[in-house]
């Protein structure tokens, strides 16, 4: 049996000058690691469908891309009661049906992609011109929530909260996290 023996460091302990590349390549490699494979925006879409349910819409869908590309945004598709519309906008109208706000087919997300159904025209007009102002905030939301996962702030506060360890290359040493996993599924 052969024994390898390897220094860690945590994070911290990579203060020296020449470790700055080292750091640097430690935090682009951890950079999108709060984003990538989990729905980091479920927060955000539930704020904004109580919201929204609280006004009277219902069938709420959200959809974005983003965010740093042509075509990106976000956008609300719902519907809504026809008198709780006419309570929202504050207009008047003889219409009963609901109105329903849809995306038109698009390789785009955004809220130029809503469209609206119904029949009375100007309280169309006025719901759609809401919900498009409502997806630009949410996307507003979404991307500053983003910008937030992937700050070096962020990056630092996972790393050190979950007291990752490093090599002198920068590698994280994975050995002591399988090993405390593997202890922990023996001990439950």
């Amino acid at each position: 049996m052969r024994q390898k023996l390897v220094d860690v460091y945590s994070y911290e302990d990579l203060i020296l000058p020449e470790n700055k590349t080292i750091k640097d390549k430690i935090m682009e490699k951890h950079r999108y690691l709060s984003t990538e494979d989990i729905d980091w925006y479920v927060f955000t879409y539930e704020m904004y469908e109580s919201e929204l349910k609280e006004l009277g819409f219902y069938d709420i869908k959200f959809n974005f891309s983003g965010f740093y590309s042509q075509g990106d945004g976000a956008r609300i598709t719902c519907s809504i009661p026809y008198q709780k519309a006419v309570d929202l906008l504050g207009l008047s109208s003889k219409d009963t049906d609901d109105l329903h706000i849809i995306a038109s087919q698009s390789r785009y997300c955004h809220e130029n992609t809503l469209h609206t159904e119904g029949n009375d025209s100007i309280l169309k007009h006025h719901l759609l011109i809401y919900l498009r102002n409502k997806s630009q905030d949410l996307y507003k939301s979404l991307e500053n929530e983003y910008e937030n996962l992937i700050s070096n702030e962020s990056i630092m506060e996972m790393i050190e909260s979950n007291e990752y360890e490093f090599d002198e290359t920068g590698k994280m040493e994975w050995f002591n996290l399988k090993k405390e996993m593997y202890q922990w599924e023996l001990e439950a």
